[in-house]
Formats: structure tokens, C-alpha cells, sequence
């Protein structure tokens, strides 16, 4: 987590049952290697705070939150040095052989034989994923966005810790068989009940039209659907990109098309504490956040970070009751759906 820079990437996660409590020893074992150690790839913990791989709790701890990052270290040919190598030995190859052209089979071993030649003589590049274990909440924030990178800590954490962790979205919030779909749809599309699309489009809606709610958007909304459904230049997509996009007459255009709102630039204040305010690129697909801002805090050091970790705890808490409202509206689904379609048709006909 980025716990001194001011944007960061948001995904939540939870776990049941007890962390273990050599949870550090599990992972000195799986730690990276030294960097000298790196023949061309390798992966393993190291410490966020420090960069080490020698592990202590004072560079493995926040307050009393564990603070880890997954590391991939790769040594990478650069793709344009890659490219002159392989020319190199290319003509090489056809002048020694007399020939004109080689076939693909020879073009393929000739890159191989470069990467494993000349990879070892590359400095080591890395890909981080910090994270943030809150041991006694069962939760986990992870400093990333992708499924494919959440995928992996999934496996990271059964094989150093033996604990499961699940990804905190829509799907695992909702409650069973309570995946009501509201679109405006056209005639000729047919229902498709994308739980998180729609609580998103459900946060647009009552921040237009609720006095006081602690949403806003603002600069970048983009709306898709999966159906097939295009608006008036033949696009499954709208984006749209100004200062008051949330009401403009193209956004409202685009979900009276049947479209919802998929990432969005959201600001979300704290009902107890206005001043506590968060914002980021939300993608409704996977609850997650990038470019991600933190209110602004008043602590240093580690004391600034156990701040930033505890408010993280109170924006996650909001969101899950924002979802809970959410729910209890889609229980008159007629209702919400017709509010919904003269809010959209009223700004649409501005």
C-alpha cells in the first residue's frame, strides 16, 4: 500500500478463520532471493517499508497491522534492444546458411537463444504488490486492481500462510438471490443483471437526487453494456471526460440506451466526519480503486500510515453500507426502475 505516497491503487479482501501466528517465519521461507541470486526470474516476499528481505517485525509491522509486498524480479531484454539483437543474428544466420529468408521455427530459436544468453547480463526489474494484513478484522488491502494479480496472491497466501482469501465485491456482498436488475432497456435487449453495474448507476442516481448524500462524480464517467446495445455512433462505450459529466446530456443519453455505469471518478465522504473525504477511479466490475486518495491526515511516519489503515477500515465499511441501501431500494424494483428512468429522461431532455 502506498502508505506515504498520496494515490494508490484499492482492492479489498477478507479471509476466515485465524491468521497464523508464525506468520513471519512462513514468510523469511518464502522470501526473495538476493538480487545478485536472479538467474532471470524469481518471486517472494520482501518488506515495504525498507525493501529487505530479512525480515524483522519493525519493517514487517504497522501498529498492529502486518505490512508485506510480493515481488517479481525479472531480468528483461529491452524490447528495442531485443529487436537489434535479433536483427543482428538474423543476418548472421542468412549469410553463414546463403539464404534469403529463414523459417519461423529458426526465427523462434534464434529469440530463445538470445533471451537465455543475454537476459543474465540485465539489470533486475520488479513488479510489487504491497498489502496490508488487518489479522484481527480478517481483512486485506491490497495495492492493486487486476483479477489476474489478485489470482496470484491468492495462491501466494494458501502456500506461505495456508489462508484463503476472497476478493470483497458486489458478488460477495450481495445477499442470496437479491441480483435485481433495473436497466432502461431498449426493446430489443434482453435482461442481463449485473449486480455491480447497477448499484454503481444506483450511486449516480441518489447522488443527483439526494440532499446531503456523500457521493459525488465528477471528470470521468464511463458507461458500457454487454448486450448488444450501441449508441447513435455505433459504440458499446460512452466516455466522457469534462468537470460535470455525471449530468450531462450524453451520460443520460447513454443509460436511457440501456447502458450503466461501469468507472467512474467518485468522491465519498464518511457520514460521521465530512471532512474525511475519498476519491479515486472506481470500477464497478471488481470493487476496486486506482488513483486512489486518502483525506488528508495529520499524523508522520508510521503514525501516518496506522492513520491511513484505520480510515481505510471506516471508507470500507461505508461502502458496504452504501451497498446494504442499495439493496433495501431494489426491493421495489418497479419503483426504482421508473425514478430512475424520468431522472435520466429529465436531464436528457434538459
Amino acid at each position: 500500500m502506498s502508505l506515504i505516497d498520496k494515490k494508490t491503487a484499492l482492492m479489498f479482501a477478507k479471509f476466515d478463520g485465524v491468521f497464523p501466528i508464525d506468520w513471519l517465519e512462513r514468510a523469511k521461507k518464502e522470501a526473495l532471493c538476493k538480487f545478485d541470486s536472479i538467474g532471470i526470474t524469481a518471486s517472494g516476499f520482501r518488506s515495504p517499508k525498507t525493501l529487505y528481505i530479512n525480515f524483522t517485525e519493525e519493517n514487517t509491522m504497522v501498529g498492529d497491522y502486518i505490512y508485506l509486498m510480493w515481488t517479481k524480479a525479472d531480468r528483461k531484454i529491452p524490447k528495442a534492444t531485443l529487436e537489434l539483437m535479433m536483427r543482428r543474428e538474423i543476418d548472421a544466420t542468412k549469410k553463414s546458411n546463403n539464404v534469403n529468408t529463414l523459417s519461423q521455427k529458426i526465427l523462434r530459436e534464434i529469440k530463445q537463444g538470445i533471451e537465455e544468453r543475454e537476459s543474465r547480463n540485465m539489470p533486475v526489474s520488479c513488479t510489487d504488490i504491497p498489502f496490508i494484513i488487518d489479522t484481527k478484522n480478517n481483512k486485506v488491502f491490497i495495492e492493486a486492481t487486476s483479477d489476474k494479480n489478485f489470482d496470484m496472491l491468492v495462491g501466494v497466501f494458501l502456500k506461505a500462510f495456508e489462508v484463503k482469501i476472497e476478493q470483497v465485491n458486489t458478488e460477495s456482498l450481495a445477499y442470496p438471490n437479491q441480483l435485481a436488475d433495473y436497466t432502461i432497456k431498449p426493446s430489443h435487449a434482453e435482461v442481463c443483471p449485473l449486480n455491480a453495474r447497477n448499484f454503481m448507476t444506483w450511486l449516480w442516481f441518489k447522488s443527483e437526487i439526494v440532499d446531503g448524500m456523500n457521493v459525488y462524480i465528477k471528470d470521468f464517467i464511463e458507461l458500457e453494456d454487454n448486450q448488444d446495445v450501441v449508441d447513435i455512433k455505433g459504440s458499446k462505450t460512452s466516455v466522457i471526460k469534462k468537470a460535470d459529466c455525471a449530468n450531462s446530456v450524453e451520460a443520460k443519453m447513454a443509460l436511457l440506451s440501456g447502458k450503466k455505469l461501469k468507472r467512474a471518478n467518485v468522491y465519498i465522504t464518511l457520514p460521521e466526519d465530512q471532512e474525511m473525504v475519498f476519491s479515486g477511479i472506481m470500477n464497478a466490475d471488481n470493487l476496486t480503486f486506482s488513483s486512489f486518495e486518502f483525506p488528508e491526515g495529520e499524523e508522520m511516519g508510521d503514525e501516518k500510515a496506522i492513520e491511513r489503515i484505520e480510515s481505510l477500515l471506516s471508507f470500507e465499511k461505508e461502502l458496504i453500507r452504501l451497498f446494504a441501501c442499495y439493496q433495501t431500494d431494489t426491493k421495489d424494483i418497479k419503483h426504482l426502475e421508473d425514478s430512475i428512468r424520468a431522472w435520466a429522461n429529465d436531464k436528457a431532455n434538459y
